[in-house]
Parts: structure tokens; sequence; C-alpha cells
């Protein structure tokens, strides 16, 4: 598992907007606030390997995950690399940092 700030994650997202990113939070709060663009959801109590390999564009890509802080997040990661998922970032700070950075949000 790897970890990337969330200047970082906005930047490469911003290059490669096709890249792989999985949001954990809960249907709720997704529902509530997101990121504007393709990403996948995912609850967290529902996170395993097989549906989120298939996520991916092409194998081996990073598959960036997201939740409203990190917390969830580095449990998804921690989950995913003991069903032998590997190339998972775990971006710092979730939808929270993304928010205060000004990236453009789909509320509702």
């Amino acid at each position: 598992m790897q970890f990337i700030a969330t200047s970082a994650f906005l930047a490469k997202w911003a290059a490669a907007p096709d890249m792989t990113v999985l949001d954990v939070r809960s249907k709720e709060e997704v529902q509530a606030l997101r990121l504007a663009g393709a990403v996948h959801y995912l609850p967290l109590d529902c996170v395993e390997a097989t549906p989120v390999q298939a996520m991916r564009k092409k194998p081996g890509e990073p598959l960036y995950i997201m939740c409203r802080t990190s917390n969830r997040s580095r449990m998804a990661a921690q989950i995913l690399e003991s069903q032998g998922v590997k190339d998972l970032v775990v971006v710092e700070g979730g939808i929270e940092a993304c928010r205060a950075l000004g990236t453009p949000m789909v509320q509702g």
C-alpha cells in the first residue's frame, strides 16, 4: 500500500481523468457529496478483490482509494492487500481534503 497527498492525487487526476478511483464511503455520503468525474463507489463493508479488480481499466495500474478523511481507505487497502490485490494508493485526507482544495464536487 502506498499513500499520496491530496494535491498530488488531484494533479494526477487532472492529467489522467480515466485513472481508477474507488470511493469506499457509504451510499448516503456519496449521494450527499462526491467528486465530479468517473469514480467507482463501493462501501467499505462490500470491499473485496473480485469486483475491485474488475474496475481497473488495465491490469497493474494503480488503484486510488478514498473516503471522507482516509481512515476507511486504509482499511479497504488492508482488506484488498490481504486478498492479493496490488498497486493500491490511499488518497490522504480523502474527500474532505479535496473539497478544501476547491476540487469540483457534485452535491445531492
